[in-house]
């Protein structure tokens, strides 16, 4: 019987402390699921220019989630989350890549190299392992060298080279 009180009393414990976490975890989340939001809004979106927006705030936003929840996993040190946040941290990192891709693609549909190329790296600024944004920023850097008014002028534009 006691150490049935006693586990309850644990329980109790752990249930306090993950409620604790969640509470600071929160301006964390409410960035994500706005980044959510504004992702969402940038694919049903018909105008390029607040489609491209929509797809720059959602990447934003990603990117303060982590901020903030990585600072507050950081700061409490927890053990059992640490493992959680792990594959969490994984998939919000690939939502601000794909976020910051978006809104490179539509800065392509422009002719936009430079602009779609300052997408590309913050993509890569976000995960730099990133296949996908690897793979966008060769294609903005090769759209750049295709396209007849740049040629190039137009790739060293975008490499950080010469004259903007």
């Amino acid at each position: 019987e006691e150490d049935a009180e006693a586990i309850a009393e644990l329980d109790a414990e752990k249930q306090k402390e993950a409620d604790a976490l969640m509470k600071k975890l929160k301006p964390a989340k409410m960035a994500y699921e706005y980044g959510k939001e504004m992702a969402a809004r940038g694919l049903k979106e018909k105008n390029q220019s607040r489609a491209k927006k929509a797809f720059d705030e959602a990447g934003k936003q990603f990117e303060k989630a982590l901020k903030k929840a990585r600072e507050v996993i950081e700061k409490e040190g927890v053990e059992d989350v640490a493992g959680r946040w792990a594959a969490a941290e994984k998939r919000i990192m690939g939502e601000a890549v794909e976020a910051y891709i978006n809104a490179g693609r539509v800065a392509l549909t422009r002719s936009s190299f430079t602009e779609a190329d300052n997408y590309a790296n913050k993509a890569l600024n976000v995960d730099p392992t990133s296949a996908e944004a690897k793979e966008f920023k060769n294609r903005v850097e090769t759209g750049a060298v295709m396209n007849s008014d740049w040629g190039a002028r137009g790739i060293n534009r975008v490499a950080g080279r010469g004259p903007r």
